[in-house]
C-alpha cells in the first residue's frame, strides 16, 4: 500500500504553499517579498519529494503486483497439469481394469 504519509506530507507542503502564496498578495516591501519567495519555493520542493517518494512505492507495488500475477499464472497452469494428469490417470487406470475384469471371465 502506498505510504500515506508521502502523500499527506505533499498536501501539507502545497497547503503551505498557498498559505505563503496568499501572504504575499499584501507585501510591497521587496525585501518581504524575496522572503516569501524562497519559502514558497522551498514548500513546492517538499511537495515535489513527497510527490517522487509517492510514485517511486507505487512503482514498486506495480512491480510486486506484476510478479505476482506471473506466480498466480503459473500455479494456476500447474493446476491444470495436475488435472490433465490425474485424468490420465484414471483413464489408464480405468483401462486395465476393465481388461483385467474381461481377461478373468
Amino acid at each position: 500500500m502506498v505510504d500515506m504519509s508521502a502523500i499527506a506530507g505533499m498536501m501539507s507542503a502545497l497547503k503551505g504553499a498557498t498559505d505563503i502564496a496568499a501572504a504575499m498578495k499584501g507585501l510591497h516591501d521587496a525585501t518581504l517579498v524575496q522572503s516569501k519567495v524562497i519559502e514558497l519555493q522551498a514548500k513546492i520542493l517538499e511537495a515535489q519529494a513527497s510527490a517522487f517518494t509517492a510514485n517511486e512505492e507505487r512503482m514498486t507495488l506495480l512491480q510486486k503486483i506484476e510478479v505476482l500475477q506471473s506466480e498466480v499464472e503459473r500455479l494456476k497452469g500447474l493446476k491444470r497439469h495436475r488435472r490433465k494428469m490425474s485424468k490420465l490417470r484414471q483413464t489408464r487406470t480405468a483401462g486395465r481394469t476393465i481388461r483385467t475384469e474381461s481377461h478373468v471371465r
